[in-house]
């Protein structure tokens, strides 16, 4: 059904474990059914047997895990290429899917604040009784290098939320960003931020909301204090935007699956499930996919 062991999957969550690995092998197995129905039946009979094909969270686990397999060199490339002013050397220290971290006190204080200035007048007076107006955030993948950590927010074919519930400017980078921020207390040179998106929604002119608040936050990264309340209020200087700026990329699904597929640890099979699973995505349209079994996918 796929190529990887249960305790390979398990070990990447850091809760729901098992439900986590149950929804993805149930996702192929309906996939694996809804292929041959496919023929003579309209798709939207078949969206949820076919959810494995847009899937983000099976589509952040195979890469995930199988640049986990790949060893040092996958990762030291795409990070590289990513942030290349950084020295990335060797596998993370940590790495873990759908982490969550809440929110400290000076992220809910200054969201109180937003909340009070909301325009929509229930939404204000909700927040009257609310302890907390925003629970943990999940990242889709978070790494340790070091003492570095690296965020990532991961999408497929949808987009970022434009707002959160109490906060009309809180984007989903934004906040992504934010929740990072607090959890290395604001130590800029400790924190990087990676949105993890298919190559052609990376490029102008943009489809994609991500595209235009990346290409701000890296061209004008003081613009994250109009977007990220507690940054404007802490009255932080244009040289820890611009050091803050420097730590936000981009990475493609297209490159990951061109890294994975370059390296030499895989069988012939597991080769062969890989190569399927990204080509059924469209990831591999760039590469050479005849290359398979070399080094140059």
């Amino acid at each position: 059904m796929h190529i990887f062991k249960r305790d390979e999957l398990l070990d990447l969550y850091t809760a729901n474990k098992e439900a986590r690995a149950a929804h993805f092998e149930r996702l192929l197995q309906q996939a694996a059914k809804a292929s041959t129905a496919l023929q003579g039946q309209a798709v939207h009979g078949l969206k949820e047997e076919l959810q494995a094909y847009k899937d983000e969270p099976t589509m952040t686990l195979v890469t995930f895990a199988a640049l986990r397999r790949c060893g040092p060199s996958a990762w030291e490339g795409l990070m590289t290429s990513t942030f290349p002013e950084s020295e990335w050397t060797g596998l993370p220290s940590e790495l873990a899917l759908e982490k969550a971290i809440s929110p400290a006190e000076a992220v809910l204080r200054s969201l109180r604040e937003e909340a009070e200035r909301h325009p929509v007048k229930y939404v204000r007076d909700s927040a009257q009784g609310k302890d907390r107006l925003e629970g943990p955030t999940n990242f889709d993948a978070w790494a340790e290098y070091g003492g570095r950590s690296l965020f990532i927010e991961a999408k497929f074919t949808s987009d970022i939320s434009v707002d959160t519930t109490h906060c009309t400017n809180r984007n989903q980078i934004a906040r992504c960003i934010d929740i990072g921020l607090q959890s290395v207390e604001d130590k800029v040179e400790r924190f990087f931020f990676v949105m993890l998106t298919p190559d052609r929604y990376q490029k102008a002119p943009g489809s994609r909301l991500y595209y235009y608040k990346m290409l701000e936050y890296r061209r004008y990264p003081e613009m994250l204090a109009e977007d990220i309340p507690r940054l404007k209020e802490s009255g932080k200087d244009i040289e820890f935007y611009r050091a803050l700026g420097e730590r936000i990329a981009f990475l493609s699904w297209e490159a990951c699956a061109k890294a994975i597929l370059s390296e030499p640890v895989w069988t012939p099979g597991e080769r062969d499930w890989l190569t399927q699973f990204y080509r059924d995505r469209r990831c591999l349209l760039q590469y050479n996919e005849s290359s398979e079994g070399t080094r140059g996918v």
